[in-house]
């Protein structure tokens, strides 16, 4: 299913829309994703925690990592650490899979909804100090919005 959707997005340079991306679920799951429920936060944390628990690992291949950010960026609900937001965006401009757009794109799309979260603004002081590169962090916010694959309204910053 991986493999299929960044074929979609080497093709048409753009990412998979949601219909798109039902179907594609639909068709390789078999499974109808409009009429799934929402997941209870106990299992939200958990499958939150397990992905993480995934990115931990040195040996982690794409599709695991693709795997971990899919599940990050599906449960946006769950606050998760100012060390781990660091890391994502670490990964975003600098992991071993930084030059797969699609991986960029799950990446950007974890990290989007969670810019109002307390402590984001920490975790991108923290990681503008330690890349050192030479931007700031609004230009990081707009890619991070360009790059994501779900738009959201109202977002503080």
């Amino acid at each position: 299913m991986f493999k299929e959707m960044e074929n979609f997005r080497n093709t048409t340079g753009k990412p998979i829309k949601s219909e798109k991306l039902y179907l594609t679920i639909q068709q390789k799951l078999k499974i109808d994703v409009k009429k799934l429920g929402v997941l209870d936060e106990p299992a939200q944390k958990d499958l939150t925690d397990d992905a993480l628990k995934r990115l931990e690992k040195t040996d982690v291949g794409l599709e695991e990592k693709n795997y971990a950010f899919l599940v990050l960026a599906s449960i946006n609900q769950i606050k998760i650490p100012t060390n781990w937001l660091e890391f994502l965006l670490q990964e975003l401009y600098f992991g071993k899979y930084s030059e797969t757009s699609y991986t960029r794109s799950l990446i950007a799309t974890s990290l989007f909804p969670r810019f109002n979260q307390e402590n984001f603004g920490a975790a991108m002081i923290s990681f503008l100090r330690h890349s050192k590169m030479q931007t700031n962090s609004e230009r990081i916010l707009r890619e991070i919005k360009k790059l994501s694959l779900v738009r959201q309204k109202n977002l503080k910053k």
